[in-house]
């Protein structure tokens, strides 16, 4: 088809059908030519298609007409010079007839998109003869007088000739459309792979166009089929962006090898973008290494297509037929010398190409060859980071406000970090995912969970928020210790989340060491690095090298560490060796660590730190937990029933409390183990069998109020609960509800369960020889293991059985104990084993709490013979500093104190020792039970006797605000003047305590309030600090004289009336200065203001006298904004242009503070805002440091400098970057400010602004 016929549409036209028959030649035929515009074609030359089958071959000539009235094709076109002028066809098949030598077998055809008049041709019955077109097509023949009546002048033989192997074929665009995506399925069934029409025709089109034409066979279809793959590819290479700082050169040869240690897309897309400056995509050939051998063998004959140039191809997919596809490329370029290839290769290939040059180059691409805007937009890129998507530099740069154009400045370890396979997974944006989520929804946090409040030693209290900003405290180890069931290890798991949801950029790793007891195991003579523990923790951690760098960064590591106490005391050392070790690390920033309070001080001492401990929930939170609790279980919905809900558990709480009958008994329901066991027993059960109606029963029953069960211990609750597990076993799981016999059966079955659990206990706590000291170890049971189950307190895991809480294994171990004791089948041994290692020993501290809790109700049952054996036993030990009673009178352990201190009057040789490990004497441990100091006082503890610190039971007393212990031990003959290696007693950490009723009764009992510790201080002084005026009155009265010091702290508290008690008891030089350096006057004008600098004025205070490093009340008045006492002060005869002993002035001070009214004020009376320190700044560059821009246009509006530097060459630009404030350093260039000008040692702003 001629361009010009029907123009664009028209060769488009012409090109889609040469695709559709080329297509069906490919699905349908064996061998096969195609041309286009072939000469010795005559008028058919638009296409022809030779096949080797007989009757399938055929010329055609394409007539696309654009006008839509033009839709028949009347005999006058078929005799008017024109498109469809028949003489010139018939001219061209007489000059075929002599040149094909496939004549006889050809069909002739004029194919249109406007369809012949019925009146010139007649429609072919005859399917066509052409079979590759499609069924839609309509099939035409003249007829016979009409074609002689045209051709009437030329032979009538080969007239005929003419007529019967001419056709006329109709197909519209649309059908031409349809049948070719019919064909490229049939072809991609064929060849098992997708490819694209439009880029097939694209091909097609291509060739078309192409100045050296070539014939089309069948394997150049395949060709532009399969080219389709790799074009797709290079588009997605070039959609990346990605670009490199420097290219590929291959010289004057036509290969080149690039050998790479690690293969990689980012070799290939270098290459690629090498040659995009000399070629275009379309000349560009690429084959991906994973492709299949076909598919390259496919691609390489592509690459015979003369517009292909370039071929970028790694050896690592040939395989096996390495040598075949080397050849054919050889063969190509011997060919073609302007082709080009480009080989990736792991080592050299000149032995595959031996007689060709080849360029090599050795290259590893990494993050350094990458251009800026490429390495900015892999940095801007996110990665999902635990769970939370982050951009990259801020996970690389983490905690920088810093944008990420600043933060290029510093590119020093990016390739070090950014390794290829991270390199590309970014390019091609597949999500990287480092560690394990962290999602306070996963599932581990219960929907009914309260926040938590911990204290720390001193006791001050610290909300769940405040923990989690722990990580900014330059402490790195944060111990919590607390007895079990507190919470520790979901408290650990909420503080994860509340961490990483501020601070996404930390790596935050929760580590439960009971999962790591083989890990320990094997480990016993040797120590555990974090990674051994990470890898069986999280096989997905650590497994590149990526991964391993960040994870390697600098104090980016939060470790929570729980259940360390749980572990076996065997690992305890290798358990302290890893904290150590841990915390030694420089990628570690912080470590939470969890644990039991018998191993608290030991953790304290090797760890040099302080622990916290989890308080318990108030009384309106555990009101609220327990609404929550039942809420979520009961699946309420409606208000009422909320509401009904929140009451029960009001009135529960509050009638537990006062059943429990002491002042703290809230703490022990505030237990959240116990608070959710009291939320599980009270959430149904029988009210026949309790006496007590459930929630869930309440909410149905109509009542105002629940009947509510009377009282409450530990025990009570761990035995309620075993009733509940009972009911549920008996009456549901074990369907035995209505048959009494049943029931019976059931029930016996569940007391052997419970022997079970006892035995299953006493396996987990206790070594296997004092295992086989208790009866239960004996008995033989046939219980199996899915009755245990399905009590709900054990768990069967691929390690064994486990409870659901360790407290439950101490709760039976304690009543297996008991039982034995009382029921008198006891051995010497056993006997022993109970009084030396599980009352002693700081592991059992659970068992000895539940213990403790039956002798409470239980002890006047033990018989006499049991308590003179124990007597005996205690006897027969040998005490002495590492063995002691000590840790019964630390936890309160009154009942087991007496059986130990037994019938004897006085035990004072055991009471005397002094327990190595705490330095401490029993009395101290015992300090908050009165209870406990009566009994050893009864049994002859010396009331003054000294521990490591030289302090008495009084001196705790004092220390722990114990008054009922300190009026004890006066009773008994304590001296209160004693003092410990400190200097202290009992009055001055009375005193510090800032206890009233302490110290009013220290001084009662004869306390010398003057007694001075070793920093000079006394009580008086100590109580000064706390601003108690009532003790220091009460001090004066009693004859005691008033420390100088005292005045100071009285004028830094702004204590007015303390400050003139001190006048009028001692003579007080109102011009003195402390060990500071700092004057009375200043310390009044901090605290007090304006009132208490007047008092200090009529005392005879100097107001211009300077503390030592020079600073006034009036410069501090300045500093602080305080314009009411810059008046009083100016007013009274203050020096307005004093300044300390850098030079600064109150212009100086107000700038940096950025007190902008202070600073007008001192402008407007005349101070000079251009004046110099010392170190040669000026007003305004102090108040570049402020970050407020009104105070920097103040001082320009009153004709600061703004181009002055200081000694050290800074100006106001690097102050302003240093400040860190964007919009300040903004305001600076906007006032002419230099952004690269230098200090005396060449740096510039940029340098300030990264530092900061």
């Amino acid at each position: 088809m001629d361009q010009n016929d029907s123009g664009r549409e028209g060769s488009s036209y012409q090109i889609k059908l040469l695709a559709l028959i080329a297509l069906e030649g490919l699905n349908h035929d064996g061998n096969w030519k195609e041309f286009t515009e072939y000469n010795d074609a005559g008028d058919f030359n638009d296409i022809v298609y030779l096949s080797e089958n007989k009757n399938s071959s055929f010329a055609i000539q394409c007539k696309h007409k654009r006008d839509k009235k033009k839709t028949k094709i009347s005999k006058n076109d078929l005799v008017k010079k024109g498109d469809f002028y028949l003489p010139k066809y018939f001219k061209s098949f007489q000059e075929m007839k002599n040149k094909w030598k496939k004549f006889d077998e050809m069909i002739f055809v004029i194919c249109s998109n406007c369809c012949p008049d019925t009146r010139t041709v007649s429609e072919t019955e005859e399917k066509i003869s052409i079979p590759l077109f499609p069924g839609e097509t309509s099939s035409y023949k003249l007829k016979d007088l009409v074609v002689k009546e045209i051709l009437n002048s030329y032979d009538d033989q080969l007239v005929t000739n003419f007529c019967e192997k001419l056709r006329f074929f109709h197909i519209t665009d649309s059908q031409i459309d349809e049948s070719m995506k019919g064909s490229l399925t049939d072809a991609e069934g064929n060849l098992k792979l997708k490819f694209d029409e439009n880029h097939f025709i694209r091909n097609i089109d291509n060739w078309y166009i192409g100045k050296n034409r070539t014939t089309i066979v069948k394997s150049h279809v395949i060709a532009f089929l399969y080219e389709w793959t790799s074009h797709k590819k290079l588009t997605e290479l070039e959609s990346l962006g990605i670009y490199f700082k420097e290219k590929y050169i291959i010289g004057n040869n036509q290969i080149l090898n690039i050998i790479t240690a690690e293969e990689s897309i980012l070799t290939i897309l270098k290459a690629y973008r090498s040659f995009l400056e000399d070629y275009n995509t379309n000349q560009i050939l690429f084959i991906d290494p994973e492709d299949k051998i076909e598919i390259i063998d496919r691609i390489i004959e592509c690459y015979e297509l003369p517009r292909f140039c370039i071929l970028l191809i790694s050896s690592s997919g040939f395989g096996e037929n390495s040598e075949t596809c080397y050849n054919h490329i050889n063969n190509i370029l011997e060919e073609f010398s302007y082709k080009k290839v480009i080989i990736f290769s792991k080592e050299s290939i000149q032995t595959h190409l031996s007689k060709r040059n080849i360029t090599t180059i050795f290259d590893k691409v990494n993050f350094d060859h990458l251009r800026e805007t490429s390495q900015k937009t892999l940095l801007s890129k996110s990665v999902c980071f635990q769970g939370t998507d982050i951009p990259l530099y801020k996970l690389i740069y983490r905690g920088t406000n810093l944008s990420i154009d600043e933060l290029m400045n510093d590119r020093s370890n990016l390739s070090y970090l950014m390794d290829q396979k991270t390199i590309v997974e970014l390019i091609f944006e597949r999500k990287i995912e480092i560690g394990t989520a962290i999602n306070e929804n996963s599932g581990d946090i219960p929907v009914y969970y309260r926040e938590r409040r911990i204290t720390n030693y001193v006791g001050e209290d610290f909300e769940e928020q405040d923990v989690r900003d722990f990580v900014e405290q330059s402490d790195k180890i944060f111990l919590i210790s607390n007895e079990a069931g507190m919470g520790k290890t979901t408290f650990l798991k909420k503080l994860g989340y509340l961490i990483k949801k501020k601070y996404p950029h930390l790596f935050v790793l929760r580590i439960d060491l009971n999962q790591f007891t083989g890990l320990f195991e094997t480990h016993k003579n040797k120590g555990i690095e974090l990674e051994e523990i990470l890898g069986i923790f999280n096989q997905n951690l650590l497994k590149n090298s990526f991964e391993k760098s960040i994870f390697s960064m600098n104090d980016e590591i939060v470790l929570l560490v729980d259940a360390v106490d749980e572990m076996s005391p065997t690992y305890t050392k290798l358990v302290k060796k890893f904290l150590l070790s841990s915390s030694k690390r420089k990628n570690i920033s912080k470590i939470f660590i969890t644990t039991r309070p018998h191993l608290k001080t030991e953790l304290e001492s090797f760890l040099n730190t302080k622990s916290y401990q989890l308080c318990p929930y108030w009384f309106l939170e555990q009101v609220v937990f327990l609404g929550e609790y039942w809420k979520n279980n009961l699946n309420i919905n409606d208000v009422d029933d909320e509401n009904k809900c929140n009451m029960y558990a009001q009135k529960l709480m509050s009638k537990l409390i006062k059943a429990i009958g002491t002042t703290d008994a809230w703490k022990f329901t505030g237990i959240p183990l116990h608070i959710e066991m009291i939320g599980e027993i009270f959430l149904e059960s029988d009210k026949k069998q309790n006496n007590w109606i459930s929630c869930k029963d309440f909410l149905i029953s109509g009542y105002d109020n629940p009947e509510l069960p009377i009282k409450l211990t530990l025990n009570d609750l761990y035995d309620m609960f075993m009733q509940k597990k009972s009911k549920i076993f008996i009456d549901e799981k074990c369907l035995a509800k209505g048959n009494t016999a049943t029931k019976l059966l059931f029930e016996s079955q569940f007391e052997n369960a419970l022997i079970k659990h006892q035995k299953e206990a006493a396996k987990l706590l206790f070594k296997d020889s004092h295992f086989e000291l208790m009866n239960i170890s004996k008995i033989v049971e046939n219980i199996p293991i899915e009755t245990i189950v399905k009590m709900g307190i054990i768990h069967e895991l691929e390690d064994g059985l486990v409870f659901i809480h360790k407290t439950f294994a101490e709760y039976f171990v304690a009543k297996a104990l008991w039982k034995q004791l009382i029921e008198l089948k006891y051995s010497q041994e056993f006997l022993v084993f109970l009084l030396s290692i599980v009352f002693l020993d700081e592991q059992y501290e659970g068992i000895r709490n539940f213990f403790e809790g039956i002798l409470t109700e239980e002890f006047d049952e033990i018989p006499e013979e049991i308590l003179c054996i124990c007597d005996s036993i205690v006897d027969s030990i040998t005490w002495n500093e590492t063995t002691n009673i000590h840790i019964l009178a630390r936890e309160g352990r009154l009942n087991i104190l007496k059986i130990m201190l037994g019938k004897r009057v006085k035990r004072k040789q055991l009471l005397g020792i002094i327990d190595y490990s705490s330095g401490s004497t029993i009395l101290k441990e015992g300090i908050v039970y009165p209870e406990i100091i009566t009994l050893l006082l009864d049994k002859g503890a010396d009331v003054n006797q000294r521990d490591e610190w030289a302090r008495t039971i009084i001196h705790y007393a004092g220390i722990h605000r114990k008054m009922e212990v300190l009026k004890l031990c006066v009773d008994r003959g304590a001296d209160i003047n004693q003092i410990d290696i400190y200097g202290c007693s009992v009055a001055l950490y009375a005193a510090r305590e800032n206890h009233v009723e302490l110290v009013k009764f220290c001084m009662e009992n004869g306390a010398d309030m003057n007694q001075k510790d070793m920093y000079g201080r006394d009580a008086i002084e100590l109580v000064a600090e706390r601003g108690n005026v009532e003790l220091v009155q009460l001090s004066v009265d009693r004859g005691f004289a008033i420390n100088p010091k005292v005045i100071y702290h009285a004028a830094s508290l702004g204590k007015l009336e303390l400050m003139q008690l001190c006048m009028q008891t001692s003579k007080v030089d109102m011009n003195q200065r402390d060990e500071s350096g700092t004057t009375i006057i200043f310390q009044a004008a901090q605290g007090g203001g304006e009132k208490l600098v007047k008092f200090c004025l009529e005392n005879g205070a100097d107001i211009n006298q300077s503390n030592t490093d020079g600073s006034t009340v009036l410069l501090n008045a300045a500093e602080r904004g305080d314009l009411g006492l810059m008046k009083f002060l100016l007013e009274n005869g203050a020096d307005l242009n004093q300044s300390d002993h850098r030079g600064r002035t109150v212009t100086h001070y107000a700038a940096a503070t950025g007190h902008l009214e202070m600073l007008k004020f001192c402008v407007g009376r005349g101070t000079d805002i251009n004046q110099k320190d010392k170190n040669g700044k000026t007003t305004i560059l102090y108040a570049a440091g402020c970050e407020k821009l009104e105070v920097m246009r103040f001082c320009i509006e009153n004709g600061a400098d703004i181009h002055h530097c200081e000694n050290e060459g800074r100006s106001l630009i690097h102050f302003a970057a240093a400040s860190g404030n964007l919009m300040m350093m903004k305001f600076c260039l906007e006032i002419g400010a230099n952004i690269n000008q230098r200090d005396n040692d060449g740096k510039t702003a940029i340098i300030y602004r990264r530092c900061n």
